[in-house]
């Protein structure tokens, strides 16, 4: 009888655990990231970039730009998991907007957006102004510069100004 009883308990057990979310780890790993920079007063440029753990990465220019339009490429998972890793320090842990801390800035320059959108939809957003000079502000700009080399995506995003664009 005890035998039958733990039979029937262990195959509820296994029923349920088919029904368990998966580690939270293994959310992040199905997370893209996107960062949108912002216009400036000037001729900064505006696009946005999003990238993938699977390497597919996606640039979208909005102005003065040397791409126009969608581009798309591959990069090695590794280094969206070396940039993810990089970032992980400025995510909200909840799913939040947050405004990155800057106390000491230069005037006019880019903004940065950042969301992580999990593969369920939650989204973290963080927000930071450019030029920033201190602080948390400082190191998120630090990572955010390199990431036009490192996701290959340099020559699209070069300044360009083309006849009729308007500054901002």
């Amino acid at each position: 009888m005890i035998r039958r009883l733990l039979l029937a308990m262990s195959a509820v057990l296994a029923g349920c655990a088919g029904n368990l979310p998966a580690p939270h780890s293994a959310t992040r790993t199905a997370e893209t990231i996107t960062v949108s920079v912002g216009p400036c007063f000037g001729f900064c440029l505006v696009y946005t970039v999003s990238m993938a753990a699977n390497g597919e990465v996606v640039f979208d220019d909005a102005r003065h730009t040397a791409a126009l339009g969608e581009r798309r490429r591959k990069i090695d998972a590794a280094v969206y998991r070396a940039i993810a890793a990089e970032l992980a320090r400025f995510r909200p842990r909840a799913e939040e907007q947050r405004e990155v801390a800057c106390r000491v800035k230069v005037c006019d320059q880019a903004s940065y957006d950042v969301t992580w959108t999990g593969a369920a939809g939650a989204r973290h957003v963080i927000h930071a102004a450019g030029g920033c000079r201190d602080g948390e502000g400082a190191a998120l700009e630090a990572v955010l510069r390199t990431l036009p080399k490192r996701l290959g995506i340099a020559e699209w995003a070069q300044q360009r100004t083309y006849p009729g664009t308007s500054r901002g």
